[in-house]
């Protein structure tokens, strides 16, 4: 087996200090901690976890002196070297056995010396080191960002912290970086003469929880302002509160959606409405809806809607999750406008358009035979049926079980206006309340068609007639369940956007210690709150999204340490 060797802080263990290795003790891994709660009454623990700390590394060395002043002057000389590594900061520590692994330590222990032999000049002692982090670190990795979004695998075996740099040449109003959850952002949001104290340009004007109605106004056919797609207001339905959503009421124990104003199974949507008005109007905005859809019967059509509101009541966009077929499907539809007519809307996403209204589940039901008692229109002697007698039928009608992604849907609609942009979001929500779906489009106005000032939001709450409701007697089912769980709306501000970086500016992310560079001065008074800086997993592939864009005027580049436990 060939020596060991060793270099500290620069100096070789054998050419520099005389040193020659016995043996090394680098622990197998960092230093465990459990993390455990005694709780009175309790057999046992309550185990929280396994944090790790530091790492420790035992050098066992012999110290070759031909004389006693040679290992009186090479001591001291050690001595003086160790003492000046104590100083609150990490130096490199490298074995020849892995000469690609640098770990930084400080010292915490020399023991005494002990002479090889009675009559020896030569001495071995044991030095001992910490590595604080507990991992060790390999040659910087650098990687050339070209696009928006990049995918990498780090290398080493341990978790790593990326660096960022974007050198700039454009004035830039915000930079970005994200992991895909977590993110470091630079922007407007501060103000200019006082750069520490933070001015909300994105504040919350509406912050419904949906638990009450007296926020919002019923409508009746006077004070209907707005138009309903392909609907009616039914004047005799209203809604209810629950401790936490607003649904349809119900009337003698079941939903009530009022009467058809058409007439029974006439084609149109029908339901009550319900209006709150904001306290301001705003230029740019965003709208946060929550919906619950709850597909009960397969027959079953529904749909709710938010339409938004200018000052006069006017639909100037609309938010809607709709079943309107004979099966568990839902669409979801975010648009901007004033009628849902060719060249009079805008539809920022749709999930039929868009992709995300595929049948995830296929169809296995039969058609049903439903009874139902209608007015014989002639005369049938061998049935001995008179032409105005009441007579019972059967038919059969459509049904089908297939779901989609949307199908039960549960989640946040967020619809957003900044200039002329537009941005649509879906984010279906688990049992947790945590994303498990999100899909996002957006669209720019160039003509400036649909600029309008957002003052208001109606609830409507519909149904459409089917076969059942029109049968004599009316055939029983259970309609879906809607739910509106929660609205916010934001009042989107800072029309003057607050340069970040100039033109030949150097920004640096560093997500390894947590901190934002400009032109090599920490730079933190930007830093958005609720910016966290990421880290990276190493053989597996992580992403990175940045702002601005790569481009001829901004070059962005990540590096990296690869670490090793």
């Amino acid at each position: 087996m060939s020596e060991i060797k060793f270099n500290y802080c620069g100096f070789d263990s054998y050419k520099e200090l005389g040193l020659i290795t016995n043996d090394t003790q680098r622990s197998v891994t960092a230093e465990f901690k459990e993390q455990k709660t005694e709780i009175a009454g309790m057999v046992g623990d309550l185990y929280e976890g396994t944090s790790l700390g530091s790492k420790k590394i035992e050098i066992d060395v012999t110290l070759v002196s031909n004389t006693e002043e040679e290992r009186v002057y090479t001591l001291r000389e050690l001595s003086n070297l160790i003492r000046q590594t104590t100083d609150g900061d990490e130096y490199p520590l490298i074995f020849s056995d892995e000469p690609d692994v640098t770990w930084w330590v400080h010292p915490i222990e020399i023991s005494d010396t002990a002479r090889i032999a009675k009559n020896s000049s030569s001495v071995s002692f044991t030095m001992s080191f910490s590595c604080s982090e507990g991992v060790g670190y390999q040659t910087k990795e650098e990687i050339q960002l070209t696009t928006e979004t990049t995918t990498y695998i780090p290398k080493g075996n341990t978790t790593t912290r990326p660096v960022l740099t974007l050198t700039t040449d454009s004035n830039l109003s915000k930079i970005g970086v994200a992991n895909g959850d977590e993110y470091v952002y630079l922007g407007a949001g501060f103000d200019v003469e006082n750069q520490d104290a933070p001015i909300n340009l994105k504040p919350r004007i509406l912050n419904d929880s949906c638990n009450s109605l007296a926020p919002w106004t019923k409508i009746s056919t006077p004070t209907l302002t707005f138009n309903i797609e392909n609907g009616k207001l039914a004047t005799d339905a209203d809604m209810a509160s629950t401790p936490s959503a607003i649904k349809i009421g119900d009337k003698s124990g079941k939903p009530f959606f009022g009467t058809n104003p058409s007439g029974a199974g006439k084609g149109a949507w029908y339901g009550p409405v319900r209006q709150q008005m904001l306290s301001k109007e705003c230029d740019d905005w965003q709208v946060t809806a929550r919906f619950n859809m709850e597909n009960k019967t397969p027959r079953a059509k529904n749909k709710m809607e938010l339409y938004l509101l200018d000052k006069q009541g006017m639909r100037i966009g609309k938010i809607m999750v709709k079943d309107s077929d004979y099966s568990l499907e839902n669409t979801i539809d975010l648009q901007i406008g004033y009628a849902s007519e060719s060249g009079r809307f805008k539809a920022v996403y749709n999930s039929d358009r868009d992709g995300q209204g595929k049948v995830t589940s296929k169809n296995n039901l039969k058609p049903k035979k439903i009874s139902f008692k209608t007015i014989a229109k002639v005369t049938d002697k061998k049935k001995k049926i008179k032409k105005g007698d009441v007579i019972s039928k059967a038919m059969t009608v459509e049904q089908s079980n297939s779901k989609n992604v949307f199908t039960d849907f549960y989640g946040n609609l967020i619809l957003k206006k900044e200039g002329n942009k537009y941005t649509a979001t879906v984010e279906k929500l688990d049992s947790k309340g945590l994303v498990s779906k999100k899909y996002s489009k957006t669209f720019t106005d160039s003509t400036n068609k649909f600029n309008n000032k957002l003052a208001g939001t109606a609830l409507f709450l519909a149904k459409w007639d089917i076969k059942e409701d029109t049968s004599n007697p009316v055939v029983v089912y259970t309609p879906n369940y809607m739910s509106l769980c929660d609205v916010k709306v934001y009042d989107i501000l800072g029309k003057e956007n607050q340069i970040v970086a100039q033109p030949g500016d150097e920004i640096i992310i560093d997500c390894e210690n947590n901190v934002v560079y400009r032109n090599g001065i920490r730079y933190l008074e930007n830093v958005a709150i609720g910016s966290q800086f990421f880290s990276a997993e190493a053989k597996q592939e992580n992403v990175v999204t940045v702002y601005p864009t790569p481009d001829a005027k901004n070059k962005w580049e990540l590096h990296y340490v690869p670490r090793i436990n």
